[in-house]
């Protein structure tokens, strides 16, 4: 990793960390989700490295970030909109945001459209690897509650 690359990993955790307590985390639950930021954001940093596409990178950072933050909110007992807002943030892409807007106001249109429609497709990577959790998630409470009503002799 590059010397640029740990300053998007240092500012990502910063950030996560800042919005943990702009959520008013604290105690244990303050670590783990800076911890959570940090690994979501190496994880996209490394997929990036490794030479997946955008997209695909920032899907799997989502996943995991997702997946962690689940986990998190069901062993502390708390609602997981709280965790996965906060180590989400160190993906949104504000890079692609602000080129967009830079280009937007420099009315240099073509790379406006272009730069929008690739943050766009990493704004959908991030949705979509939150979505598969969620459906995951889903499917396997269906899974346990249809063994449930099979062992109480419900169905």
């Amino acid at each position: 990793m590059t010397g640029q690359d740990w300053i998007v990993l240092l500012s990502g955790t910063v950030g996560t960390f800042g919005f943990s307590l702009l959520f008013c985390l604290h105690g244990r639950q303050l670590p783990v989700t800076t911890a959570g930021g940090a690994l979501a954001c190496l994880l996209w940093l490394l997929c990036g490295k490794a030479g997946m596409a955008p997209f695909f990178a920032i899907l799997s950072a989502s996943f995991v970030g997702s997946g962690y933050s689940t986990l998190l909110s069901r062993i502390l007992k708390v609602p997981k909109t709280v965790f996965l807002l906060a180590v989400m943030i160190s993906l949104v892409p504000g890079k692609g945001l602000y080129q967009t807007m830079r280009f937007a106001v420099d009315g240099a249109w073509g790379d406006c459209f272009s730069k929008a429609v690739s943050t766009l497709a990493e704004i959908l990577g991030i949705a979509t690897g939150m979505m598969l959790v969620l459906i995951i998630e889903k499917a396997v409470q269906g899974v346990r509650n249809g063994r449930a009503g099979k062992a109480s002799g419900k169905n």
